[in-house]
């Protein structure tokens, strides 16, 4: 049952230019906990897309217009928002999504970092001037794109849109926000509270489609819409490129991962279990920096192990809008189906595995999955070389440091590495040898408002967040005049 404050933030519909785009047809939200129907939302009727473009056209350029400061106040009073409507915004996150309630509140301000962080980026939009002769000028001016697309995951609905929002509106765009068909309600609150704080009408939309395909290649080929900004799997990312590259359209790909957590002879054993604890189980596994693998010297593989199966043993599972709860379910059947089939290939080429976890679900509903364990895992196996996306730990053990960097490269994806070492040589050599775009040592966390979040290969292309974040949703312009 949803309770919340300020009931208007339930939104049921897409948002066109400031007003409701209500179509013919719904889609039933399902909770995955309780499957149970959250609401129905009105789905987009094909042309509202248009609407959706004239109005993002039509507030652009007049946003872009303002001072930099102007727009850093509103992304400012919008960050405020989020933080003020916290409680509301977890719960309708735990309801659409199935995290913990502590972890929905901790999205719902890490959403807000984005606001806050970008209203500054906002102000420091330099241009440079170059040195020239007596009678000429020459100098660069950053200059906004114009109206750009935003696709964002079920995975972190809050989150993920508000570092595409922020950083694209404050460098003076207008956006096109397509959320997840699953987890709508976050997208639609946060782009409420948007206009609460001052956004002009028409500036950000919110799409409401079970058809993403069709929306996806209107992104792709309409030549009015500057950018694509997608944070999803690496196949729909390998789609999308191939129809946008047909209008040369920019792109910035935040795609699949599959990270190394990478335990050394020397490390602190316990800090690490922890550190791993925090990687692999937020979100139930479903994070896309989430320690995939698990390499572990063979030298302490066994106390480490033996610490983590402790831990594994006392994590409870369930409704998230219950105290006590480690891990909320998967976000549909169909997830967990997938999971038990890479367990499957792995016990048939010879691993083994084991269950953990303390169920406090009133009745066994809901697409859950237990916290697993698999040990003996092979390069020869899924669970080595696909994103697991759920809460199972691949284990593999190894001899000498070239070992571990050989096995961790060992993939098609470079999204996050993990090292757990004293050494500083061992630290220097995974820092210079790993091919990630982002690496964790002695470290869990990575991703932030103020540092750059994206990988290398097939984990994408482009950086979201930090400072290199808005130069993505910026072109330079350089102009020479001679008086």
């Amino acid at each position: 049952m949803l309770n919340l404050n300020d009931p208007s933030l339930l939104v049921l519909h897409s948002l066109i230019g400031g007003v409701s785009g209500q179509g013919l047809r719904t889609y039933p939200v399902i909770n995955p906990a309780s499957e149970q129907i959250i609401a129905e939302i009105s789905l987009l009727e094909e042309g509202m897309e248009a609407q959706a473009l004239a109005s993002a056209q039509a507030a652009q350029n007049p946003w872009a217009g303002l001072s930099g400061m102007e727009r850093g106040r509103v992304l400012r009073r919008w960050g405020d928002l989020i933080l003020t409507n916290e409680d509301d915004l977890a719960r309708l996150l735990t309801h659409e999504q199935g995290k913990p309630l502590a972890e929905a509140r901790a999205e719902i301000a890490y959403a807000a970092d984005y606001f806050h962080w970008f209203s500054g980026e906002a102000e420091r939009m330099y241009g440079r001037s170059l040195p020239v002769g007596a009678g000429r000028r020459h100098w660069v001016e950053q200059r906004a794109l114009g109206v750009v697309a935003a696709i964002t995951p079920w995975n972190f609905p809050a989150a993920m849109l508000a570092r595409k929002l922020a950083a694209a509106l404050a460098a003076g765009n207008a956006v096109i926000a397509k959320p997840a068909i699953e987890t709508p309600f976050s997208a639609l609150a946060i782009a409420q509270l948007g206009a609460r704080a001052g956004i002009p009408d028409g500036l950000v939309n919110v799409l409401l489609t079970d058809q993403p395909e069709r929306i996806g290649e209107w992104f792709c080929s309409e030549p009015k819409i500057a950018k694509i900004s997608f944070t999803g799997s690496t196949a729909v990312g390998r789609w999308l490129l191939a129809r946008a590259g047909d209008g040369v359209k920019p792109c910035t790909m935040e795609l699949g991962g599959n990270a190394p957590f990478i335990v050394f002879a020397d490390a602190n054993i316990p800090a690490a279990v922890n550190g791993f604890i925090a990687c692999k189980f937020r979100n139930a596994g479903q994070t896309c920096i989430s320690a995939n693998r698990l390499l572990v010297h063979m030298s302490i593989a066994a106390e480490f192990l033996s610490l983590l199966r402790d831990r594994l043993n006392l994590m409870c599972f369930g409704d998230g809008m219950q105290e006590g709860i480690d891990l909320g379910p998967l976000i549909h059947a169909t997830a967990c189906s997938r999971l038990q089939q890479k367990i499957t290939d792995a016990k048939d080429k010879g691993a083994i595995v084991e269950s953990f976890g303390i169920d406090r679900r009133a009745s066994p509903i809901g697409s859950f999955f237990a916290p697993t364990l698999v040990t003996g895992v092979t390069p020869e196996m899924r669970l080595f070389n696909e994103e697991s996306f759920g809460p199972i730990v691949a284990v593999t053990e190894f001899a000498t440091c070239d070992e571990a960097i050989l096995l961790a490269n060992q993939t098609q994806y470079g999204l996050a590495a993990y090292v757990y070492s004293k050494d500083l040589t061992t630290i220097n050599q995974c820092q210079k040898l790993l091919q990630f775009g982002m690496l964790g040592i002695n470290e869990a966390r990575l991703s932030h408002a103020y540092a750059p979040f994206g990988g290398i290969k097939n984990s994408g292309f482009g950086r979201e967040g930090g400072l290199e974040g808005i130069t993505h949703y910026q072109s330079q312009q350089f102009i020479a005049w001679s008086e």
